[in-house]
């Protein structure tokens, strides 16, 4: 039997995090968007290696055999290509294909890497929300900044240059510069903006919830969903003491209704607006000087493997989660009504 071919997310991770080749590296903290070398083969200071990434990528998917095949670089690259073409969400960020000094592309949207077999298996035995989160940020629609947080207490959004943190148990997401952006009121705007978030505003978990404030001078708001309906919930983050934003218990009860066909999909995500209200359904978020969208990536997990059918049936390097198949023979539904019933028997505090 031959060896089986392998999935191009997983297979490119290893070879990103190994730093396999020249140039081909991570361009974000949370692993998220990473470069290519990108050489035209026909340019005379092409080089074997400059296509070293696509002719594994070949080797490994089985389309080029070394001892066989005659050596075809143009077409190692299309197919490592067509490859990530294939993966819902990767897309290419940045072309410099045609830069004279160094040639490449910017992808992004690359998958983050899911929790750990253990991680997973203690929240699904705690009453704690336990997760990290995905924060990608956005000025008047264009995504400027995207990482993962590993700190599963929280991180403070803050402006360039921030000063001392009132709260050093929480990750700092600093929030870019705009002097790149070519609109220069809006440029100018959202300047303004930053300089008016101070302290900045933190989002922390507490016990089985998320929590949100704000430490400077600027308002900011919080919604559910970047397309809000009227009425939808959210508002204004209280500067005295945390607004709730989203707990463990309603997303379980929430995920459990979805799975048995009695509700709609779990909204989990969070959306904070500075300096502007939100929700606001006569007016789209890209419209909006500076957005920001929170994933806590443990309940994306769980809702990735409800929709994929529970563990028992989901192949998880497809989608290149690190996910544990010992949730027992009840599969996931089964876990998580024995979830819900400890932490309905057994509340937090």
């Amino acid at each position: 039997m031959g060896t089986p071919k392998p999935l191009i997310v997983p297979w490119l991770r290893r070879k990103l995090d190994g730093g396999c080749y020249p140039g081909v590296r991570w361009l974000d903290q949370g692993r998220t968007q990473f470069r290519v070398p990108w050489k035209h083969g026909l340019r005379q200071d092409a080089s074997t290696e400059d296509f070293q990434l696509f002719r594994d990528w070949a080797i490994d998917s089985g389309s080029y055999r070394p001892d066989q095949d005659a050596p075809a670089p143009s077409v190692w690259k299309r197919n490592f290509r067509s490859a990530l073409n294939r993966k819902p969400g990767i897309q290419v960020l940045r072309d410099h294909s045609s830069d004279s000094a160094d040639p490449h592309k910017g992808f992004g949207d690359f998958p983050p890497p899911g929790p750990a077999p253990s991680s997973l298996e203690q929240l699904l035995g705690s009453n704690e929300l336990m997760t990290f989160f995905e924060v990608r940020v956005y000025y008047r629609g264009h995504l400027v900044l995207q990482t993962l947080v590993p700190n599963p207490q929280g991180f403070r959004l803050v402006p360039p240059n921030p000063g001392p943190s009132p709260c050093p148990e929480l990750t700092d997401v600093v929030l870019p510069e705009p002097g790149g952006l070519p609109d220069r009121v809006q440029a100018s705007y959202t300047a303004r903006l930053l300089q008016g978030l101070g302290a900045g505003v933190l989002l922390r978990v507490e016990g089985p919830g998320v929590c949100a404030t704000r430490l400077g001078r600027l308002h900011a708001y919080w919604g559910r969903t970047e397309t809000p309906a009227p009425g939808a919930e959210g508002g204004e983050l209280a500067k005295e003491g945390y607004t709730p934003l989203y707990d463990l218990p309603r997303f379980v009860r929430e995920l459990i209704c979805f799975m048995e066909g009695q509700g709609s999909s779990p909204i989990y995500e969070l959306w904070l607006c500075l300096g502007e209200a939100w929700p606001d359904s006569g007016r789209s978020w890209k419209k909006k000087l500076l957005m920001v969208q929170v994933v806590p990536t443990a309940l994306q997990t769980l809702h990735q493997l409800s929709q994929a059918g529970g563990a028992s049936s989901l192949r998880a390097e497809e989608l290149d989660l690190r996910i544990s198949d010992s949730l027992g023979e009840a599969g996931l539904l089964g876990a998580l009504r024995d979830w819900e019933e400890r932490m309905e028997s057994q509340p937090y505090g």
